[in-house]
Protein backbone atom coordinates (compact mmCIF):
# COMPACT_ATOMS: atom_id res chain seq x y z
CA UNK A 1 0.00 0.00 0.00
CA UNK A 2 1.19 3.76 -0.90
CA UNK A 3 1.86 6.22 1.67
CA UNK A 4 0.01 9.19 1.45
CA UNK A 5 1.48 12.78 1.29
CA UNK A 6 0.18 16.20 2.36
CA UNK A 7 0.34 18.63 0.20
CA UNK A 8 -0.75 22.27 2.28
CA UNK A 9 -1.48 25.47 0.51
CA UNK A 10 -3.69 27.82 1.86
CA UNK A 11 -5.01 31.13 0.09
CA UNK A 12 -5.22 34.37 2.35
CA UNK A 13 -6.96 36.95 2.01
CA UNK A 14 -4.62 39.54 1.50
CA UNK A 15 -1.63 37.80 2.13
CA UNK A 16 0.68 36.82 -0.78
CA UNK A 17 1.74 33.80 -1.55
CA UNK A 18 5.83 33.52 -1.56
CA UNK A 19 7.47 32.78 -4.96
CA UNK A 20 10.61 31.91 -6.70
CA UNK A 21 12.53 30.90 -9.61
CA UNK A 22 15.32 28.47 -9.17
CA UNK A 23 16.83 26.19 -11.79
CA UNK A 24 15.88 22.83 -12.13
CA UNK A 25 18.31 20.71 -14.35
CA UNK A 26 19.70 24.33 -15.18
CA UNK A 27 16.18 24.89 -16.73
CA UNK A 28 14.41 28.21 -14.72
CA UNK A 29 11.29 27.41 -13.04
CA UNK A 30 9.14 29.68 -10.73
CA UNK A 31 7.93 27.51 -7.55
CA UNK A 32 5.59 28.35 -4.43
CA UNK A 33 7.19 27.65 -1.36
CA UNK A 34 4.94 25.68 0.64
CA UNK A 35 6.24 24.96 3.92
CA UNK A 36 3.62 23.05 5.05
CA UNK A 37 3.59 20.86 1.92
CA UNK A 38 6.10 17.49 2.31
CA UNK A 39 6.50 16.90 -0.96
CA UNK A 40 8.07 18.83 -4.17
CA UNK A 41 5.83 19.17 -7.39
CA UNK A 42 6.08 19.60 -11.53
CA UNK A 43 3.81 19.62 -14.24
CA UNK A 44 4.35 17.85 -16.96
CA UNK A 45 4.78 20.15 -19.15
CA UNK A 46 8.05 21.40 -16.90
CA UNK A 47 8.90 18.00 -16.07
CA UNK A 48 9.78 17.04 -19.72
CA UNK A 49 12.28 20.24 -20.11
CA UNK A 50 14.10 19.08 -17.15
CA UNK A 51 14.43 15.72 -17.00
CA UNK A 52 14.66 14.84 -20.66
CA UNK A 53 15.68 11.70 -21.11
CA UNK A 54 15.14 10.59 -17.82
CA UNK A 55 12.74 7.89 -17.26
CA UNK A 56 9.64 8.36 -14.66
CA UNK A 57 9.32 6.02 -11.64
CA UNK A 58 5.74 5.50 -10.11
CA UNK A 59 4.77 7.76 -7.47
CA UNK A 60 5.87 6.37 -3.87
CA UNK A 61 2.52 8.04 -2.05
CA UNK A 62 -0.86 9.55 -3.07
CA UNK A 63 -1.00 12.94 -2.67
CA UNK A 64 -4.48 14.59 -0.34
CA UNK A 65 -4.39 18.28 -0.42
CA UNK A 66 -5.49 19.84 2.98
CA UNK A 67 -9.25 19.14 2.17
CA UNK A 68 -8.61 15.48 1.90
CA UNK A 69 -8.99 15.72 -2.38
CA UNK A 70 -6.35 13.38 -4.10
CA UNK A 71 -3.99 15.25 -6.39
CA UNK A 72 -3.57 12.50 -9.19
CA UNK A 73 0.21 12.18 -10.28
CA UNK A 74 1.10 10.41 -13.14
CA UNK A 75 5.26 9.83 -12.12
CA UNK A 76 8.09 10.80 -9.89
CA UNK A 77 11.32 12.40 -11.54
CA UNK A 78 14.37 13.16 -9.77
CA UNK A 79 16.59 16.78 -10.35
CA UNK A 80 18.98 18.88 -9.59
CA UNK A 81 17.33 22.29 -7.72
CA UNK A 82 20.02 25.10 -8.15
CA UNK A 83 19.78 28.37 -6.74
CA UNK A 84 20.54 30.94 -9.36
CA UNK A 85 22.75 33.32 -7.24
CA UNK A 86 24.58 30.92 -4.49
CA UNK A 87 25.26 27.90 -7.17
CA UNK A 88 24.08 25.80 -3.86
CA UNK A 89 22.55 22.39 -5.74
CA UNK A 90 20.49 19.81 -4.01
CA UNK A 91 18.96 16.52 -5.98
CA UNK A 92 15.30 16.52 -5.03
CA UNK A 93 12.19 14.38 -6.02
CA UNK A 94 9.16 15.58 -8.02
CA UNK A 95 5.96 14.31 -8.25
CA UNK A 96 4.85 15.07 -11.85
CA UNK A 97 1.01 15.87 -12.43
CA UNK A 98 -0.83 16.62 -15.26
CA UNK A 99 -1.72 19.83 -13.88
CA UNK A 100 0.06 22.83 -15.62
CA UNK A 101 0.05 25.34 -12.90
CA UNK A 102 1.29 22.96 -10.27
CA UNK A 103 5.07 24.03 -8.91
CA UNK A 104 5.49 23.97 -5.86
CA UNK A 105 8.59 23.18 -3.14
CA UNK A 106 8.01 21.93 -0.01
CA UNK A 107 9.95 20.59 3.03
Amino acid sequence: MAETESLLALENEGRKRVHSNVLVNDVKARFLLDCGSSVNILPRSIAARVCQGQNMRPPSSTLRMFDATELATIGMVTATLKHPRTGEQLEVDFYVTERDRETNLGH
